[in-house]
Formats: C-alpha cells, structure tokens, sequence
C-alpha cells in the first residue's frame, strides 16, 4: 500500500458485514499513512454498518479513512 496515496476498497454488502475476501485482503495489508476510501454495493439495506466494519478495521492498521460510501444497485 505504501506506493500509492488514496486507495479505494469495495465490497458487495453480505449480511450487513464486508465479503470474507474483502475482510482478508484488509486483514493481510499494512495501511499505515495510507488514505482509504470505503464503499459498498447492495440490493438491500446495510451498507453504513458494511462501511463502518471496514474502517474501524483500516483505522487499527494505521490507515487514514478520507471518506466512505455505499450504493444501491437493482
């Protein structure tokens, strides 16, 4: 991560959580001074919580959450 400065990490919504991928590839990278943009797509309901997982996990590694969003697709 440190090659780049704003990266942008997307989930589709499972059960109001990030995909287990997703989670991984969080859990393995060290964010540390790196700017962080969260998003998550649905057909549903639970995108903030779905951010909101995502950026207290990023946040724990060091990195900077500069802004979040999700969107509803049908």
């Amino acid at each position: 991560m440190k090659d780049y400065e704003t990266v942008y990490i997307g989930t589709p919504v499972w059960a109001s959580k990030p995909a287990p991928a997703v989670n991984q590839f969080i859990s393995e990278n060290d964010f540390q001074d790196v700017n962080v943009v969260c998003f998550a797509t649905m057909m549903g309901s639970g995108g903030k919580s779905t951010t909101d997982i995502m950026a207290k996990e990023i946040k724990s590694k060091g990195g900077n959450i500069i802004d979040s969003f999700d969107f509803s697709i049908s």
